[in-house]
């Protein structure tokens, strides 16, 4: 029985500490580390959306409704050359409480990344003719609106180049520019395919062509 009660009073002055660890927190304020983090986007992908319907979606196939066309597009850092100091960093601030488990319950010390090099210019071109007026080799990004992929002060959907700078000076919490295209005009052909052109303020250029998509009413 006295074994049991030790093994109790234990447990209770842990769980004590945490509990004073945490006020001592929300009282005092977490002492996150406000260091931005860069990355170097280097990979770019993309992935088809289903906006066909009331929320937007990943569509696993190559199908879409002519007025639904969309894409998710990812620009990251695919080496993952800013990892290291971040989980330091996020260890650190575990540690500045005295007590990692209480620190991590009662803080969340997000970190927060910019891209280096920025975007610089944006474009999407169409291969394929979209209709009478909009043609193959034609530079159609302003035929498509934006929409971050996580929280954002802007207008639900923007111009492209509006979402995209707002990633090259907004710290975020993800080490990538992440955002969704949906386009504006009906494709009147039977089939679909863009060329998503970045070039980044170090003259460097990533580009990638997406699926070839049949298009369907």
């Amino acid at each position: 029985m006295a074994r049991l009660f030790k093994i109790v009073k234990i447990l209770f002055v842990i769980t004590a500490f945490s509990v004073i660890q945490s006020c001592i927190a929300i009282i005092g304020g977490c002492n996150c580390d406000e260091t931005i983090y860069y990355y170097t986007p280097n990979k770019l992908e993309i992935a088809n959306i289903d906006n066909s319907g009331r929320y937007p979606g990943i569509l696993e196939v190559n199908v879409m409704h002519r007025s639904a066309i969309a894409f998710s597009i990812s620009l990251y850092d695919s080496t993952d050359s800013y990892l290291y100091s971040s989980l330091n960093a996020k260890h650190n601030n575990q540690l500045n409480l005295g007590f990692a488990s209480a620190s991590a319950w009662s803080c969340d010390c997000s970190l927060m990344y910019l891209p280096t090099p920025s975007v610089q210019d944006f474009r999407i071109y169409t291969i394929f003719d979209i209709n009478s007026d909009i043609k193959s080799g034609d530079d159609i990004t302003e035929y498509f609106v934006g929409q971050e992929q996580y929280g954002s002060h802007l207008d639900l959907y923007s111009p492209l180049l509006e979402v995209i700078n707002d990633q090259n000076v907004t710290p975020t919490m993800e080490s990538a520019i992440r955002f969704n295209a949906f386009l504006q005009v009906p494709i009147k052909n039977e089939q679909a395919q863009f060329t998503v052109f970045f070039q980044l303020s170090d003259g460097s250029e990533i580009e990638l062509n997406t699926a070839i998509i049949d298009i369907i009413d």
